[in-house]
């Protein structure tokens, strides 16, 4: 449901940042949870002679909860997974989107991501600006070699070449997305 809502705003042109995205998704996410643990409870209650009201506000609570930590835990798992597939692209991301992470220069971003939370948060954040879909799917290929052209930008001297590295990516993903869906 979350997902075609979001393939439907890619298809429009319309550039969305990460932390809309990502709270776009939650948002729909844990309200589809607790709607419908809501709603099962209510009933629940009726049939048993509690009223509908009071079991649904627990329900709707329990949903939330339950919606909200299967989401964040898919989210953290999206999040290693690029920290350790395509370290030189979310570092790349880190550093250009997200400054206020503070990625010390010296460390590696698998480095710096391990074992505290607020960081691997920022990593989610990254992974939602690294994602590339067609068709609903992550284009495996296509992050390969987006993470070798970044790591080849990285290498030069030249700063406006790296800083022109995002503009090129979005166009180039959009231009893949357009060619996937005719």
């Amino acid at each position: 449901m979350v997902e075609g809502f979001s393939e439907l705003v890619q298809a429009s042109g319309i550039s969305v940042p990460a932390r809309a995205r990502f709270v776009g998704r939650f948002l729909g996410y844990t309200t589809f949870g607790a709607l419908t643990f809501g709603l099962v409870c209510g009933q629940l209650g009726v049939l048993i002679g509690l009223g509908p009201l009071i079991p649904f506000a627990w329900g709707s609570w329990f949903g939330y909860t339950l919606s909200s930590i299967s989401f964040l835990r898919a989210e953290f798992a999206t999040a290693r997974e690029y920290v350790r597939d395509y370290p030189r692209l979310l570092e790349y991301v880190l550093r250009t989107e997200f400054s206020w992470a503070q990625l010390p220069q010296e460390i590696s971003v698998d480095q710096w991501a391990e074992g505290s939370l607020p960081r691997l948060s920022w990593c989610v954040l990254a992974s939602q600006s690294c994602q590339v879909r067609a068709g609903g799917e992550n284009i495996g290929g296509y992050m390969a070699d987006v993470e070798e052209t970044v790591d080849k930008v990285a290498t030069k001297s030249d700063p406006g070449a790296a800083m022109g590295m995002k503009s090129r990516v979005q166009v180039a993903a959009h231009s893949i997305q357009l060619e996937e869906h005719i």
